[in-house]
């Protein structure tokens, strides 16, 4: 497959690393947050004029979401949620979650369900309606990174600070399988669209790729950055997935047969000059938007 690569935008909303990126399932609408303790709302048509939508007193680290009540959850640093209404762009609740930071939050829509993981190495799995605590456990000594949901196999995927991959039954919380994925601290989980394989990015700069069939066998392990890797997206139809990476630079692979088909830097396309934190994909084309520790965000046409 060959592709071509221009940037549409650079954006410079706020002051300070960038550690998080969310869209909306539906439209152009995105949202950023990082060390300057604001939430910045974007549109992908028109990304000159950003919106601020929430102050935290706190550092963000992640951010959720979830369409069925307008909502935008905020974790940050401290272990806290701040819950906004949308519509009326206020806070509407705040509740601590976590020790030593929110890192990730996935909401469970089959079962209105809110997942998060921190940095006390513990998952939580909350009411979404309510925001009581339904099930929590303690698996790493580490930091919890990240979470990818595999709703045709009913399974949940947890990264772990401590080279560790756990892997839960969607509708029970049950535990059913944990392996040892990396040489270090997992940041990175992720399926691919047809469910077939578990995309795994660590500290360790590689990307291995596991068969969810086969009991979650290595199928290829690929040393695809040269330091840590902080991102797994796969695009809106799956044909391509992108890795971000403190190494400062963002790749584009091929789905089918892993193979890599474009790497964006600084000297060859402008690209960020500090590390990569996170990516989203546009829903419906093909646009890449990367956040990054110099502070700006840049959006990515890829043809």
């Amino acid at each position: 497959m060959e592709i071509e690569i221009s940037k549409l935008a650079t954006l410079t909303g706020h002051q300070g690393p960038l550690y998080v990126l969310a869209n909306e399932q539906e439209g152009s609408k995105f949202y950023s947050g990082g060390s300057d303790k604001l939430v910045v709302e974007w549109d992908l048509n028109n990304p000159t004029e950003p919106k601020v939508i929430a102050k935290s007193q706190f550092v963000i680290y992640s951010l959720l979401y979830i369409k069925q009540n307008n909502v935008l959850l905020i974790g940050n640093n401290q272990g806290g949620i701040h819950v906004i209404d949308l519509i009326l762009k206020t806070e509407i609740h705040y509740f601590d979650a976590h020790k030593n930071g929110v890192f990730c939050m996935y909401y469970l829509p089959t079962e209105n369900r809110i997942l998060t993981g921190g940095g006390d190495g513990q998952y939580i799995l909350w009411n979404a309606a309510d925001f009581k605590v339904f099930k929590k456990e303690k698996i790493s000594n580490g930091k919890i990174r990240s979470i990818a949901i595999n709703e045709f196999k009913n399974i949940v995927a947890i990264s772990s600070g401590e080279k560790e991959v756990f892997i839960y039954n969607l509708k029970t919380f049950e535990r059913l399988y944990s392996f040892e994925a990396h040489t270090d601290a997992v940041n990175a989980v992720q399926f691919d669209k047809n469910a077939d394989f578990l995309f795994t990015g660590a500290k360790d700069a590689y990307l291995k790729i596991w068969n969810v069939a086969n009991g979650f066998e290595l199928v290829k392990e690929i040393p695809a950055h040269n330091y840590a890797i902080y991102s797994i997206q796969f695009n809106y139809d799956g044909k391509l997935f992108a890795t971000a990476s403190r190494d400062k630079t963002i790749k584009i692979w091929e789905t089918e047969g892993f193979n890599l088909l474009k790497r964006i830097d600084k000297a060859q396309f402008d690209g960020h000059a500090n590390s990569v934190n996170q990516l989203i994909w546009s829903t419906s084309e093909n646009k890449l938007t990367s956040c990054s520790d110099d502070g700006k965000l840049m959006i990515w046409k890829i043809n």
